[in-house]
């Protein structure tokens, strides 16, 4: 399908309709992509194909993706929903982002404002408007920014927690031959597994101690006001795995 599968499924659909069949490894793949395909895989028949393939990388660090993913978990079981409203009350309710409006209005000054000390100087665009959202996404979970302008995340060097997720995502979206032929997920022939149990391990000790501290601080005033996404968790006592994962898909998301 070469470099750009998009525009091969493009040509596909053109040779051969709007709903097409393909063989990836010992997987099958079944593409719509007309309107009307698509109305019947999303919305006439969506409780029947609303299941996903889970990629192997989802598996690192033997997580039970059933007890702490929402976008990954196997089964739509009790945890799920639990998780799905979770999310759905703390993050995406109409009160929820009504509440995030003077966050994002202080978030877009402080990038306009490093953008104007920046005048006359070369500045990477995409990135600083990719460390705003990253930081917006970071004070829903932490209430506080966990990247600065300052630190070399809008230059390209990504040395800081958002370049570390960068690279998750860079691997999570590499071919993998596990993927196609499932028997050979033990190999890791391309080292993404390896590699991103690395990226993950740094990622949660980015993070580790801004947990503990939250916990040490409920564990002595189980009154104090809700902050954020992080109390939400731990107010349900959610495990440390649990908070890890959630953290991660938001922060990638």
């Amino acid at each position: 399908m070469g470099t750009k599968p998009h525009i091969s499924m493009t040509q596909f659909a053109k040779l051969h309709g709007p709903l097409i069949s393909l063989r990836l490894g010992t997987q099958l793949l079944v593409v719509g992509s007309s309107p009307e395909a698509a109305a019947e895989i999303l919305r006439t028949h969506d409780r029947l194909l609303s299941a996903r393939y889970i990629l192997k990388i989802m598996f690192a660090g033997g997580v039970d993706l059933n007890r702490v993913s929402l976008m990954w978990a196997p089964q739509c079981n009790e945890r799920w929903k639990v998780l799905r409203s979770l999310c759905k009350a703390e993050l995406f309710s109409p009160k929820a982002i009504e509440s995030q409006t003077l966050l994002r209005e202080m978030k877009m000054v402080e990038m306009v404002e490093f953008l104007g000390s920046r005048e006359g100087q070369v500045v990477k665009v995409k990135q600083v408007v990719s460390a705003t959202a990253f930081n917006v996404l970071a004070n829903l979970v932490f209430s506080k920014d966990l990247t600065r302008f300052e630190d070399g995340e809008c230059d390209g060097s990504n040395n800081g927690l958002k370049g570390i997720l960068e690279r998750l995502t860079d691997l999570g979206t590499r071919p993998n031959l596990a993927d196609f032929f499932p028997i050979l997920g033990n190999l890791d022939i391309h080292g993404i597994y390896k590699h991103s149990l690395v990226y993950l391990k740094q990622a949660y000790a980015e993070w580790e101690d801004l947990i503990k501290d939250r916990r040490r601080a409920r564990g002595q005033d189980a009154s104090s006001k809700r902050r954020d996404f992080l109390d939400a968790m731990i107010e349900n006592e959610f495990a440390d795995d649990q908070i890890n994962h959630l953290i991660i898909v938001s922060l990638i998301t």
